[in-house]
């Protein structure tokens, strides 16, 4: 018995092609041991005992055995969020963390030259835990906590502000209490 390597694929066409993605298990020798195609992008990836948690952006989270059956499934638009992406973690007694996102219109953009204060729609991020029913425990807003207005740059005028926190959703839970 050798090691196995599990990972996501997606594509670029030009941009993430969210309809499209595989989850694919490997041996040690490179072989594709089982594969599924998956119905969203999938950017993050979780081993839990014997299953998969993984995220389909803009599906929700499956939790799927070794026999490819899906074990729980809990869909975006149930939970009342918009995206599951880059993490997800199981937590003890089945709930799942994830990192999730929010538009959210902010003013106070002050910009030389420009007639100011200015306002941007802003894309941030939302750790969210939701316990093995799918009911949300508990969530929190990077925007409630960052305001980009405060950070901004003329730099970063006609350009993506994403905060993104890149890291696990149960160190920022310990931060954020």
């Amino acid at each position: 018995g050798g090691s196995l390597t599990i990972f996501t694929i997606w594509r670029m066409n030009p941009l993430l092609d969210t309809e499209w993605s595989y989850l694919v298990v490997v041996d040690d020798s490179g072989h594709v041991v089982w594969y599924r195609e998956l119905e969203s992008a999938a950017l993050a990836l979780a081993l839990r005992g014997r299953s998969i948690l993984t995220s389909e952006l803009t599906q929700g989270i499956l939790e799927i055995d070794p026999f490819l059956r899906t074990s729980l499934s809990w869909d975006v638009s149930d939970l009342g969020i918009d995206s599951v992406h880059h993490e997800v973690t199981g937590l003890p007694e089945g709930g799942v963390a994830f990192l999730s996102s929010e538009l959210r219109t902010v003013s106070g953009f002050e910009i030389p030259g420009l007639e100011s204060p200015l306002t941007h729609d802003i894309v941030g991020d939302v750790i969210v835990e939701i316990d093995a029913g799918g009911n949300v425990e508990w969530q929190w807003s990077l925007l409630d906590s960052l305001n980009p207005a405060d950070h901004f740059t003329l730099a970063m005028y006609n350009s993506v502000f994403w905060t993104l926190p890149r890291a696990s959703p149960t160190l920022y839970r310990w931060i954020a209490r």
